[in-house]
């Protein structure tokens, strides 16, 4: 998905950066919630709203989306993974 939207691939390297540069962590430890949240975007259930210049077409909405996914049951449980094994490192 992010490698068709700019914007989002250039939030989620920021993002990713800050995380692992920021407190010097091997952005392996991110691989959990990588493969998770890869899970949830195969599903395909991202939310569309009406679109008022192509009637026909729905328009994704992928920011919401991302603020939904970090609530779905696989990818919840992957964050605290990385979160537990965060707070053993520090």
């Amino acid at each position: 998905m992010a490698q068709d939207r700019p914007y989002l691939k250039d939030q989620g390297y920021g993002w990713g950066e800050t995380i692992v540069q920021g407190r010097g962590r091997d952005p392996e430890m991110l691989a959990p919630v990588k493969a998770a949240v890869t899970a949830v975007l195969a599903k395909g259930d991202m939310p569309v709203a009406r679109d008022e210049g192509s009637p026909q077409q729905g328009k994704a909405l992928p920011l919401l989306y991302c603020g939904e996914i970090i609530d779905k049951p696989g990818v919840r449980a992957a964050i605290n993974q990385v979160l537990a094994k965060l707070g053993k490192g520090r």
